[in-house]
């Protein structure tokens, strides 16, 4: 499945317009995530210091991240409550570890059932620049859009379901 959302120029407009393309999102979202996955790993990728790559890390900084709560949870009897777990390491040039290799390994670890991915996109449209959210189950190739060669994150990969949430914020610029 391949979902492309086409929002406009969200922040030029009235939070009640931001609040519509939220809501359509989150319905799309849902589409991808079955009831039965209960234990999340989210990988925000990207570079926090460069504009154009930093969606990932930004996202994760306002993730409610509460595996660590699971034992409260279940007393409270919240038990429908996904367990969410993130990971955002920044690129390899900053941790010397992809963030594929650490997808694979820490999803082992807290035992998902499914890896979320957020990444900044590379766009050959101007007009896709910030206006367009994409959502997919089929994975993600960290920094092909850009000429980098990473190994992918996909179920093929990682031996669990993916998907991928990512906006343009780069274009490919040829004289």
């Amino acid at each position: 499945k391949y979902i492309s959302l086409f929002c406009d120029k969200v922040w030029m407009y009235d939070d009640e317009y931001k609040k519509s393309v939220t809501s359509v999102f989150s319905q799309q979202l849902k589409k991808f995530i079955l009831p039965h996955y209960k234990k999340v790993l989210i990988c925000c990728i990207g570079n926090s210091e460069i504009t154009a790559d930093s969606l990932g890390p930004r996202v994760g900084e306002r993730i409610f991240v509460n595996r660590h709560l699971v034992s409260n949870i279940k007393a409270f009897n919240l038990v429908s409550q996904r367990e969410i777990s993130m990971i955002s390491p920044g690129v390899i040039g900053q941790c010397g570890i992809g963030i594929e290799e650490l997808a694979k390994c820490v999803s082992k670890l807290v035992n998902a059932d499914l890896i979320l991915t957020i990444d900044a996109l590379a766009s050959k449209k101007p007009e896709n620049l910030g206006t367009t959210i994409q959502i997919s189950n089929a994975g993600i190739r960290p920094g092909s859009g850009v000429g980098g060669n990473r190994q992918e994150i996909s179920q093929f990969s990682t031996g669990l379901p993916v998907i991928s949430i990512g906006v343009p914020t780069a274009i490919e610029y040829s004289s």
